[in-house]
């Protein structure tokens, strides 16, 4: 009997390291599907222009982005602009239509969502043991009738990510993202299609969907100068 026990724990312990060591062989087959964390580095800018299908309106996006500075949302919808700013330690909006700019400042304390977006490397966990997330392997699923692996990440702040990647390319398809506030839990779903390769040599999604609306990309540009006033707190009318 104790034989039978002592075989056990040897074998589930041997069960426990295999699934450690799969999602590491998922994630690092994902990566290098979509261009491998050396074409990642070398992206210092990015500038997607595309149409934001928000709640039945059909609003135009364009993304300017300086890799893990600052991004630049500049939104029209109905003839309107407004912009948000995001850098690593705080972001606004403003509303270049109006009489005066009315910028709104966001407090510090949410610095820590915009990470993922300023960093692209993030977004698509290249770089996820560099950042300190711990990865977990969590079982298969589908989405859109696509079979995945479902890899649990967990960030230094106790946030969970599921990161659903497809068996057949390897690309992300979803991520939800479950964030604790107090005693409450909120899932934060992204889906993720259409891949294309891009000129430098990385592979990104062309459409995005959350729980507001739907993302398509219509062209996406990398390393090209960015003039960076555009992300200062005032932008002055011309």
């Amino acid at each position: 009997m104790k034989l039978y026990f002592l075989i056990a724990g040897i074998l589930m312990s041997g069960i426990t390291c295999l699934k450690a060591q799969d999602a590491d062989d998922i994630l690092q087959k994902h990566i290098q599907a979509i261009g491998g964390a050396e074409n990642w580095d070398k992206i210092k800018t990015m500038k997607a222009t595309g149409i934001d299908k928000y709640m039945g309106a059909q609003v135009e996006l364009t993304n300017t982005l300086v890799t893990g500075k600052a991004l630049r949302m500049d939104m029209v919808l109905g003839g309107y602009p407004t912009y948000q700013v995001l850098t690593i330690n705080k972001g606004w909006v403003g509303f270049p239509y109006s009489d005066k700019d009315k910028v709104d400042t966001v407090v510090e304390e949410n610095a820590y969502s915009y990470l993922p977006i300023l960093n692209m490397k993030r977004s698509q966990f290249i770089d996820y043991k560099t950042t300190g997330f711990k990865a977990a392997y969590a079982g298969k699923d589908t989405i859109d009738a696509r079979p995945c692996y479902k890899i649990k990440l967990t960030d230094k702040k106790d946030n969970v990510y599921i990161a659903f990647i497809e068996e057949a390319t390897w690309y992300l398809l979803r991520t939800e993202r479950t964030i604790k506030k107090d005693d409450d839990e909120k899932d934060f779903p992204i889906d993720y299609d259409n891949y294309k390769k891009l000129d430098a040599g990385i592979t990104m999604p062309m459409s995005y969907r959350t729980i507001n609306g739907a993302i398509e990309m219509k062209k996406i540009e990398v390393n090209q100068p960015v003039d960076e006033s555009i992300f200062a707190h005032l932008v002055q009318k011309k």
